[in-house]
């Protein structure tokens, strides 16, 4: 029997104190699913930060002391956005350019009703999927699952170089403990309810990401392209932790290309921000940080600001989003665990062969294995578009950013230790989902591609929207 209340709380707790985070970041109102998708992620991340930080100082976990540290960093981040925030119009707040709506007909408005009934139906069942399934999959209860159970029952990551895998990152392990300590008992079904909440967080952050370049059924359009790949679905309601980097990892994207346009600070903190909760979900959140940084370095490099202005902002968004790196390393090197792992180089001139069994692999996942539908086709075929029309320069940072990715995944399969993890026996299982991580970005592309002779009439400010 499930009581339900302190299942909310230990969800609502860590939302409201990112909600706080995100005022005191962002000075002006958003609509409500855009509030709420940010700030869950911001509490999703504050939460197994501030455990960890808990057992490296010695402070017992307990719902009292969790609670207390979420619920005061919530309220001094509120106080220090009442401190300095003072009353300003619209039009000085505003922030993004969105889309305008008016010149929609009726056929795209009911356009638009039936295809958000198609993915809130879509979105219930990978609910209804993760909440009455138990944990499965062999990766999820070796690397995550088992980790919290001991966590859980040990109450202290005490026992943390004995357990499996235990360099990786502890993001879905702490926040598993969490919801154990709240329920009281280990529920193999309960404990996965954040995996289709993170889903839904980057679904809403990626729609609104789309409407500040196309109207509203042209980004409920992307973000159905996600839809139509089950593969891409179906991590969506187990407990992997794909869902959870792909929240994070192109979250960082979208909002370093809307720093970029608007050259507003918010978002440049919340790409940082973003950026190094990624390395606390996965060990290749740190590689996908260092792409961040390209990114970053690309945006600053065509910018016109002064050069002292350009590295102000690099050293902000550098020391931000290193933050988790180092409270993690010093956590490994408190618990005596090796800092880093399967990072090795490892190639010779005879390992040449690795090249060709790398692009096939990559090839076959990407455009035959079916994972995807039809989509990367469609992204290729769409990128076309780039030499017979003028585009954004926000679309050739996407499109580089994808190439950086396909990148860092080749050097790594090819030259590291890892190519015998990946290449294989084991290629159906992980290139995929690797290849998950960034997937986001090529609906992202193909649907601004498709929509780019689309008329590009905006409003002020998320404000003006309202909740839609």
């Amino acid at each position: 029997m499930i009581d339900y209340l302190p299942l909310i709380l230990t969800i609502m707790i860590p939302v409201i104190a990112g909600y706080g985070m995100l005022r005191c970041i962002v000075d002006e109102e958003w609509p409500v699913p855009l509030t709420l998708a940010v700030s869950y992620a911001l509490g999703s991340m504050l939460l197994p930060m501030l455990m960890l930080m808990y057992d490296l100082t010695g402070i017992p976990w307990s719902g009292a002391t969790i609670y207390g540290g979420l619920m005061g960093m919530g309220g001094a981040s509120l106080g220090m956005s009442l401190i300095r925030g003072r009353k300003r119009s619209v039009e000085e707040t505003a922030y993004m350019r969105l889309v305008d709506n008016d010149d929609m007909t009726t056929l795209q408005r009911l356009s638009y009703a039936l295809l958000m009934l198609y993915l809130a139906v879509h979105v219930w069942m990978i609910f209804w999927r993760a909440l009455n399934m138990p944990v499965f999959v062999w990766d999820a209860m070796s690397t995550s699952m088992f980790k919290a159970h001991v966590f859980f029952h040990e109450n202290s990551l005490a026992s943390l170089k004995n357990v499996p895998r235990p360099s990786y990152p502890l993001h879905v392990p702490l926040w598993a403990t969490w919801i154990s300590m709240n329920l009281q008992h280990w529920n193999d079904q309960w404990i996965k309810i954040i995996f289709p909440l993170n889903f839904m967080a980057f679904i809403v952050i990626n729609y609104y990401f789309l409407r500040c370049f196309v109207h509203k059924l042209w980004a409920l359009i992307g973000v159905g392209l996600i839809f139509t790949s089950e593969y891409a679905l179906s991590f969506a309601a187990v407990a992997y932790r794909e869902w959870t980097l792909v929240l994070y990892n192109c979250s960082t994207v979208f909002w370093i290309i809307l720093w970029s346009r608007h050259q507003k600070n918010a978002y440049l903190i919340l790409a940082a921000v973003f950026s190094g909760a990624g390395t606390f979900v996965k060990l290749e959140g740190n590689g996908y940080w260092m792409i961040h940084m390209f990114l970053l370095l690309a945006v600053l490099w065509m910018s016109k600001q002064a050069i002292a202005a350009r590295v102000k902002k690099l050293i902000q968004f550098t020391v931000i989003a290193i933050i988790p790196i180092v409270l993690y390393a010093i956590g490994k090197i408190v618990h005596g665990v090796e800092i880093a792992e399967r990072a090795g180089f490892d190639f010779q001139w005879t390992d040449w062969p690795r090249i060709p069994a790398t692009v096939k692999a990559l090839f076959k996942f990407m455009f035959v294995s079916g994972h995807w539908n039809i989509l990367w086709w469609v992204f290729v075929l769409s990128v076309v578009l780039v030499f017979v029309q003028r585009v954004s320069r926000d679309v050739y940072l996407l499109l580089g950013t994808i190439v950086l990715f396909l990148g860092l995944h080749f050097g790594v399969i090819v030259f590291t230790e890892n190519y015998d993890l990946i290449i294989g026996y084991y290629e159906k299982v992980n290139v995929p989902r690797l290849l998950l991580h960034f997937f986001p970005l090529v609906t992202t592309v193909t649907i601004l591609l498709a929509a780019s002779t689309q008329p590009n009439r905006t409003r002020h400010s998320l404000t003006s929207l309202g909740s839609s």
